[in-house]
């Protein structure tokens, strides 16, 4: 039935799509539905809106409607063009880098780290004193949580 489907003519499909309801075939007009939307585009600026809206059930219309909408508005802020970032630079006395440690400032989102530092493991160049400030925990019971709960923690804390 695929098949069939993949080698018909575009009009064709629709047409199923509107049979496959009449004749109560679920199946049928799962896969029609299914080759529409991944096309919807094409479906769109060949056939219109007024036709597509003629054959196709409301909630299946309004679903891949509002799909392109988004895939359209996606596309639109992707090819927007800007300014490139430079990571901001935050400077550090010695003092603050006592031990190994870090102040938050020099390891959140958007910032250049200092070197040396692991992107992935920031919040480990933490003091124990800082890192129970942002975490209200300690780096011990921070380790025993679960791998999601920690990337959305710091993600949260601008350290992911």
């Amino acid at each position: 039935c695929a098949d069939v489907i993949l080698k018909s003519r575009k009009q064709d499909v629709l047409e199923l799509y509107g049979l496959s309801e009449t004749i109560g075939n679920g199946h049928l007009k799962v896969i029609c539905a299914t080759y529409i939307r991944d096309r919807f585009a094409f479906f769109l600026e060949r056939f219109g809106d007024k036709h597509l809206k003629e054959y196709l059930d409301e909630s299946d219309y309004t679903g891949m409607m509002r799909a392109h909408n988004e895939r359209l508005a996606a596309e639109r802020r992707l090819s927007a063009k800007g300014e490139v970032l430079q990571k901001e630079r935050v400077n550090i006395s010695e003092n603050e880098m006592s031990q190994g440690y870090y102040p938050l400032k020099c390891l959140l989102q958007g910032v250049d780290w200092p070197e040396g530092v692991e992107p992935s493991r920031r919040e480990e160049y933490l003091s124990p004193d800082d890192f129970f400030a942002v975490f209200g925990m300690s780096k011990e019971a921070f380790k025993n949580e679960c791998r999601y709960k920690r990337l959305r923690m710091k993600k949260e804390k601008g350290l992911f």
